[in-house]
């Protein structure tokens, strides 16, 4: 069974041969609770078709893919961009052992199948190859975005949503980075670090208002943050309210308790990460900093000590 939006779309681009096969349309429709009535001037011959009831009937009965939908037709894979009154348009396609197309190709409407997942990475790489993406959105290929660190960016499949997360970087590997991501039907992750796939798979895009609440809320949901200035993952509520006490470490490396009265000292130590709501907190990472240094003192001292050596040879 149709839905309306594809009814809709259906009639739009037809004409009824006659006002008895309008009404057995509307009527037949009707009671599947589907209300559509005809537009007058589609009717009277600016539609590309003349259809009877029995053709529409037909149509009605028949598996259709959807707008955006991976399918494969023979030995054509290609992504429908839109359906004619007896084809099926694809917005791109890869034919047998031949290239990408990237221009509209209607094909006879006959049998065809979903593509599984090997052959919509096949066809994903074929875009990657041609720097094109699928545009979900306006059902039609665009160009490839450039990612950026730092950028909340969707991970998809030929524009079905993979994942949604903070881009880092490709890396030596060839695989997508990400900061931060919320994969489908998965936790949310927070590393820093988060490998979401080969980047020769998959096509980055730009996130919409809905993509980038899911994530924020994700996050929440873990108790954290991410901090796109200081490119960090927080606990939330991180910045105890004005007034009230946090820790810092100083240029002597004491620790030092102040009230935070949101001034711009307060403000710097809070993007640098030198702002910790107890004193644990600051002593742990003080710890981690002396232990650090006495290693790089010792490196040096040893350094120091073979150049004298190497020079006593002499």
């Amino acid at each position: 069974m149709k839905n309306k939006q594809q009814i809709v779309a259906f009639l739009k681009a037809t004409r009824t041969r006659e006002i008895k096969d309008e009404l057995a349309i509307e009527s037949f429709l009707a009671r599947r609770g589907i209300y559509v009535k005809f537009d007058e001037s589609k009717k009277r011959g600016h539609a590309s078709h003349s259809i009877s009831f029995e053709d529409f009937e037909k149509w009605f009965d028949r598996e259709l893919p959807g707008k955006g939908d991976a399918i494969v037709i023979g030995d054509t894979i290609g992504i429908v961009q839109g359906l004619g009154f007896d084809s099926i348009i694809l917005g791109v396609s890869l034919a047998g052992d031949g290239g990408l197309v990237t221009s509209a190709v209607k094909i006879p409407e006959t049998d065809f199948r979903k593509a599984d997942r090997a052959e919509m990475i096949r066809l994903q790489q074929e875009m990657n190859r041609a720097k094109l993406l699928w545009n979900k959105f306006n059902n039609e290929p665009a160009e490839s975005i450039l990612p950026a660190d730092n950028l909340q960016l969707r991970v998809s499949l030929l524009g079905e949503r993979v994942a949604v997360g903070v881009f880092r970087e490709i890396n030596n590997k060839g695989e997508i980075v990400m900061y931060c991501m919320k994969e489908n039907g998965k936790p949310v992750r927070h590393s820093l670090y988060e490998i979401a796939g080969k980047a020769s798979d998959y096509q980055l895009e730009h996130v919409n208002t809905q993509d980038r609440a899911m994530l924020a809320g994700e996050l929440e949901k873990a108790g954290k943050v991410w901090n796109g200035h200081a490119k960090r993952i927080e606990p939330v509520g991180l910045r105890v309210e004005k007034g009230r006490i946090y820790y810092y470490i100083d240029d002597f490396w004491d620790i030092i308790a102040v009230p935070d009265n949101y001034r711009p000292r307060d403000r710097k130590r809070l993007r640098r990460g030198n702002y910790y709501r107890n004193r644990h907190e600051a002593e742990k990472v003080l710890g981690l900093m002396v232990e650090e240094r006495n290693r790089q003192l010792a490196e040096t001292a040893s350094e120091s000590t073979e150049k004298k050596r190497r020079k006593k040879k002499r």
